[in-house]
């Protein structure tokens, strides 16, 4: 899959947070044969940001991630927008939501709030 500039710097931010987001973007190579997809890397990243709500001492890593997101809907195209919406958005868990809905990142309680109107 071809990616655009947004996307590869959308994942270098990911991935410069923490080991763990290093680790799945490895993952990823590794469980794809060395293909590249985009869709997927968002989603597997999704479960590590649920999973890094519930440990006190990773909430910094979470809250990082929801801010690269949220720096990426405000300044990126609408295809990584696109991305973020259907790998991210659509991914979440209850306790994931309920997470943002209780964060700063106005863009990303937005597109969950439309998100959740049109399910």
């Amino acid at each position: 899959m071809n990616i655009n500039s947004d996307q590869t710097n959308l994942i270098k931010d990911i991935n410069n947070l923490c080991l763990d987001f290093q680790n799945v973007y490895s993952e990823h190579l590794d469980d794809s044969n060395g293909e590249f997809l985009m869709h997927l890397l968002v989603a597997d990243y999704t479960r590590l940001f649920a999973t890094l709500i519930y440990a006190k001492s990773s909430l910094k890593y979470a809250n990082g991630f929801l801010e690269v997101l949220e720096n990426a809907l405000i300044n990126y195209s609408q295809d990584t927008i696109d991305i973020i919406y259907i790998s991210f958005i659509e991914n979440l868990n209850k306790d994931a939501r309920d997470f943002i809905k209780n964060s700063n990142y106005s863009n990303l309680k937005h597109e969950l709030n439309t998100y959740l109107k049109l399910r």
